[in-house]
């Protein structure tokens, strides 16, 4: 959890607050998606994908066809 008031937020303005953690959330996302690609690359074979972690805020929508495999990472707020 980010503390608003913590070191990486003091001093900063408004904008560029908003810019840091539009930052943290990118990371987050890309962090996740590469999670999620290693664990289906490692059960290609499986029609089925399970896929647990630990991130609260996250959810992930893995879709599996015989032609294509998809991975949708959202923050649970987004619409």
């Amino acid at each position: 959890m980010l503390d608003p008031d913590g070191p990486e937020l003091k001093d900063k303005t408004p904008e560029k607050k908003e810019a840091y953690i539009k930052t943290l959330h990118k990371q987050k996302r890309v962090e996740v998606a590469t999670y999620l690609v290693k664990a289906m690359l490692s059960h290609q074979d499986k029609n089925v994908l399970m896929v647990p972690y630990a991130l609260t805020l996250y959810y992930a929508r893995i879709t599996t066809t015989r032609l294509a495999r998809t991975c949708t990472i959202r923050k649970l707020n987004d619409q």
